[in-house]
């Protein structure tokens, strides 16, 4: 049976019905769209001398539906489909709940939803078509012979899903069940090409996703199988070509290899070749054509490629209807189009076009948001440089709108950061055209904080106190906390088994996270639906963030081509000063190469003329106090967020540095910051003995010795014992130390920490038996107790090595905040070992004479770091003076241990990595403070 048919029921003996099937089945051997239209005309007669109430009457309304759903298969007309739901719904309701035919209409029910979402874009459409596709499969026995189909149209709904809101569950679950299908295919079948073609496009798909090589070559393989199985005269052999077409331009676009690309076009053209001129698919054939026209431009920039691109790109958009979901991807591709070809001819004409087609793509409703947004970058910057600011804002405003879409709650957190990755800079973007387009501070502030701290915002919420809304609307607190719990239960992936029957329970709990998500976000609609809680979970408005300054200013540095600014939150107000001085550009150039080897004072210095001297002037901060010092929260977004803003200064003489006029504090949004001061954190600490859990490594498996960690930890044994805290010192695992977070007030870890550059939520603290990372620790939920401080001293805990989630701030301090620690230390690189064991005990000294509170803490690494700083001044000047620009010099790429540094303490300091020194180092730079 073809693929692009339904089966027909086998009812009672009547002459229509008897040609109706005759009809289909030459409408399988030839495609004639004659042979459809006489198997309707035939079926419809059967159903008009059929009554109402007789048994047979369901058989034939789905032969009916099955005629109907070909023929929309054939030619695209939506009226053919949904007559096709129309007649599937009357044949499930005049066909018994136990009836073995029952199947059949929820199968072909289940295509018909699909297909209708794959044409108007409608998620319900969606969501309908798995629930009625996973019930079809449940009534199909494992040994039926039309299980693998079963299997195969499920496959295809949840792929359709993954495409559409990104979670990887979906793709992998649709592969599992396409290698089901597969497999309980005979080689002899006529439908196993297509099921080599379904499980090609799944791989297909995940390589685009992933990345591995091994999924392009199965895709690759499973396609050209698939080939070799459709016959020369298969209707469907255009499909087989187009998939294996995607394969070749995948690979051709990791490999770089003319001969890839090449033979994808030949497969493209010979694909639409065989496709007839009515085909839906057509236009998605001729918009893969014109993408390779674009890289065969890219790769020997030949103008014809681009007028081949651009003919080819009209014609696949003149057939596509504006509620197609493919449709935003196609204009995007247009666009790209018409801006190559401005650049190369200078022709207005074409930009304008372009800026068309980028536009009606961000408008495009019927989309996948992010293929809404993909191209909304090149629309501002069009709009940027006309100086076109009015419609530059409206594009921005309605692209930050957008972002929420992106990352719905029932999305994992590794799926919310592929996502994110792909709107890099575009709040930042929208917040500077916003004060280009004369917009208030707050709207800035607005757009810029709806790209930030997007997977914070979701645990915050989960982590929220509601008890005002649990005292007026108990049964919404009740359902809020239910879902969130719900949620977090199943964060978990779900086993995979091979065998087939696992896919009912795998899809059931796939389906439970997605429709738990739903309930969670009708119910936080509900609950902005009653006064008072309009704002419940989103940005905080003007009020709010003056609020969050209540302590001391925050300054928020947005970086942007366009241009850069301190966006300042004052309790009395917001205020803007634009920072002439400093440039993206710039920042990107430092930025490419920072750590610990490459800071240096004229960085430092740098930091202070585009930024903190500026901000601080501004503020009117301009001398050092004598007591009472004055705190500033520091908000730096995008490639800025990697700087030591705290360290800034001229530290040769005088207080132009930021380290003699403030004490600095971090925050990863103006959004985390109000809801830690919303949440009440606790001033002082209770009068009951508290917990300090204290772990030491020393000695870590694979890492380098850390002969002063043990030593660090015991100083503080004593520190904290006299402070009256009852100390532990678990063993160095997982379990041990995870499990002595649940009651501790503080946790102090001296040790080895490392950062993944590709996955930020695998950045860890290194043990004995293995790590603790950001996506455990973000699985912690310490809220109700809000311990007091998680002291990392360890290397890079505050460090972000993936660019395209600056903005997340998904490093080991923030998961600390996100799990309920009120104040997080940590550093921004590698430190050194015999240092930290100094701004340790400096820091927690602070505690002993101040008390336990939230100035103290904060205070206490300020004046530690001076003290060391004090130290690196007089150090530097005895050994020749003060070399500005000079902080460190960059060691030898051979150098492989760390050296012997010629300090006044004349020890061996082993930096808590691998990173080795020559120079003196601003071991007093990395450490920095997180809470309020």
């Amino acid at each position: 049976m073809s693929e692009m048919t339904s089966q027909i029921l086998p009812v009672q003996a009547s002459g229509c019905n008897d040609i109706g099937v005759q009809y289909d089945l030459e409408y399988q051997r030839t495609g004639d769209i004659r042979a459809i239209n006489a198997s309707i005309h035939e079926f419809q007669k059967a159903l008009d001398s059929t009554s109402p109430d007789d048994p047979i009457r369901p058989g034939q309304q789905f032969n009916l539906a099955v005629g109907y759903l070909n023929r929309f298969r054939k030619r695209g007309d939506l009226e053919d489909l949904n007559y096709a739901i129309q007649l599937n719904h009357q044949a499930l309701k005049g066909t018994p709940s136990n009836s073995e035919y029952r199947t059949w209409p929820l199968h072909n029910l289940s295509g018909c939803y699909r297909e209708r979402y794959q044409r108007q874009g409608a998620p319900a459409d969606l969501d309908y078509s798995i629930q009625l596709g996973r019930e079809s499969l449940q009534r199909t026995p494992p040994d039926d012979v039309y299980r693998a189909r079963m299997l195969e149209s499920l496959s295809l709904s949840y792929l359709s899903r993954f495409r559409r809101l990104g979670a990887l569950r979906d793709l992998n679950y649709s592969i599992e069940l396409s290698r089901a299908a597969l497999a309980q295919t005979p080689t002899d079948d006529p439908s196993r090409s297509y099921r080599l073609h379904c499980l090609a496009a799944n791989y297909g798909t995940k390589f685009r996703q992933l990345g591995v090589l091994e999924d392009l070559n199965n895709s690759i393989q499973l396609g050209q199988e698939a080939l070799d199985y459709t016959l020369a005269d298969d209707l469907n052999q255009s499909k087989r070509l187009t998939t294996l077409a995607i394969g070749y331009r995948d690979r051709f676009r990791r490999l770089k290899l003319p001969e890839n690309l090449k033979y994808s076009i030949t497969l493209y053209k010979s694909a639409l070749e065989k496709s007839i001129a009515d085909d839906p698919d057509r236009a998605r054939r001729l918009q893969g054509l014109a993408a390779n026209y674009i890289y065969r431009f890219r790769q020997g920039k030949a103008l014809i490629d681009l007028d081949h691109a651009i003919e080819i790109g009209q014609e696949a958009l003149g057939i596509t209807s504006a509620n197609d979901p493919t449709r935003a991807q196609l204009l995007h591709n247009l666009a790209s189009t018409y801006v190559y070809r401005y650049q190369e001819r200078d022709d207005t004409e074409d930009l304008n076009y372009a800026t068309q087609m980028y536009q009606k793509a961000l408008d495009s409703s019927a989309s996948p948001v992010l293929d809404r947004i993909h191209g909304s970058s090149f629309l501002l910057l069009i709009y940027g440089q006309a100086e076109d600011w009015t419609r530059a804002y409206e594009a921005a405003y309605t692209t930050t709108s957008l972002i929420p879409k992106i990352t719905q709650r029932f999305l994992e957190n590794s799926d919310k950061q592929r996502r994110i990755a792909a709107i890099v800079g575009l709040s930042s973007d929208a917040a500077a055209i916003a004060l280009n387009a004369g917009k208030s501070v707050y709207e800035a502030i607005r757009l810029q904080e709806l790209g930030r701290g997007i997977i914070a915002d979701s645990l915050n919420g989960m982590r929220l106190d509601i008890s005002e809304l649990r005292g007026l609307h108990p049964e919404l607190a009740y359902e809020f906390f239910r879902y969130n719990d719900e949620l977090a239960k199943l964060a978990v992936s779900p086993s995979q088994d091979s065998h087939p029957d696992f896919s009912m329970a795998a899809s059931h709990e796939i389906d439970q996270r997605y429709n738990t998500g739903l309930k969670l976000e009708q119910v936080i609609e509900t609950i902005r639906s009653h006064p008072g809680f309009e704002r419940f979970l989103l940005a905080p408005n003007e009020d709010e963030m003056k609020r969050a300054a209540i302590l001391g200013p925050v300054v928020i540095i947005n970086v942007s081509r366009y241009r850069c600014d301190a966006l300042i939150v004052e309790r009395h107000g917001l205020r803007l000063l634009q920072l002439h001085d400093l440039h993206e550009g710039d920042i990107k150039h430092y930025a490419a190469t920072l750590d610990s080897i490459s800071v240096t004072t004229q960085l430092l210095e740098w930091l202070w003329d585009t930024i903190a001297g500026p901000v601080l002037d501004f503020i009117n901060f301009t001398q050092s106090p004598a007591a009472n010092w004055p705190r500033i929260w520091w908000i730096p977004t995008g490639p800025l967020a990697k700087f030591p803003i705290h360290a800034a200064g001229y530290h040769d003489s005088g207080s132009n540095t930021v380290l003699d006029r403030v004490v600095s504090n971090y925050s990863s949004s103006i959004k985390a910051l109000f809801h830690f001061h919303e949440n009440q954190l606790k001033v002082e600490m209770p009068g009951l003995p508290e917990k300090a859990v204290l772990v030491g490594m020393q000695n870590t498996p694979g890492q380098t010795t850390l002969p002063f960690a043990s030593q660090e930890v015991n100083e503080l044994k004593g520190i904290c014992a006299s402070l009256d805290f009852q100390v532990c010192m678990p063993q160095p695992n997982v379990d041990d130390i995870l499990s002595s977070l649940r009651d501790c007030e503080i946790f102090h870890f001296a040790g080895h920490g490392e950062t993944d550059p590709s996955d930020p939520s695998n950045s860890a603290i290194v043990l004995e038996d293995g790590k603790i990372t950001v996506a455990s620790l973000l699985q912690r939920n310490l809220y109700a107790r809000k311990p007091f401080v998680a002291y990392l001293s360890a290397c890079s805990t505050g460090r972000m090595k993936n660019s395209d989630l600056m903005d997340e701030g998904l490093h080991l301090i923030a998961a600390c905040q996100l799990a309920g620690f009120q104040h997080v230390i940590g550093t921004l690189w590698e430190v050194n070992d015999k240092s930290c064991v100094e701004i340790a005990r400096r820091t927690y000294e602070q505690l002993r004479l101040e008390g336990i509170n939230h100035r103290s803490i904060g205070e206490g690494l300020h004046h530690a770091c001076r003290s060391l700083r004090s130290r690196w001044i007089t150090e530097n000047e005895e050994r020749g003076g003060f070399k500005r620009g000079e902080g460190l010099q960059k060691v030898s790429q051979n150098s492989t241990t760390t050296r012997e540094l010629k300090a006044s303490e004349g020890e061996v300091r082993n930096p808590r990595d691998i990173m080795s020194c020559d120079e003196l180092p601003l071991y007093w730079v990395p450490y920095v403070h997180f809470g309020i």
